[in-house]
C-alpha cells in the first residue's frame, strides 16, 4: 500500500504506515493472540464446568470409542461395565 502511494502521489501517507504496520502485526502474531493478550476473558460456564470427565461419562450420548465401527464392541462392553460399577 506505501509503494502503490508512492508511486501514484509521490509522497506516503500516514494511512499506509499504519496499514503497513498493523498488517505487519497481524502476520507475525496475529489479532487472537493480541486479543487473548489484551482481554482476559473466560465465560461463566467454563469457569463453572471443571468437573472430571469419569464423573460425568455416563451423561454423554456418545463417546468416539462407541460410535467408532472398529472399537465400538469393546468400547460399548466397557462403557456398560463402567455403568454397572
Amino acid at each position: 500500500m506505501a509503494l502503490f502511494d508512492f508511486i501514484l502521489y509521490s509522497y506516503i501517507t500516514w494511512w499506509s504506515i499504519l496499514m503497513l504496520v498493523l498488517s505487519g502485526i497481524h502476520y507475525f502474531l496475529g489479532f487472537h493472540y493480541l486479543y487473548k493478550e489484551i482481554f482476559s476473558y473466560e465465560s461463566e460456564e467454563a469457569s463453572q464446568n471443571k468437573v472430571a470427565y469419569d464423573e460425568t461419562r455416563a451423561f454423554f450420548f456418545a463417546e468416539y470409542d462407541r460410535c467408532n465401527p472398529v472399537t465400538q464392541a469393546s468400547a460399548t462392553i466397557d462403557f456398560l461395565k463402567y455403568l454397572k460399577s
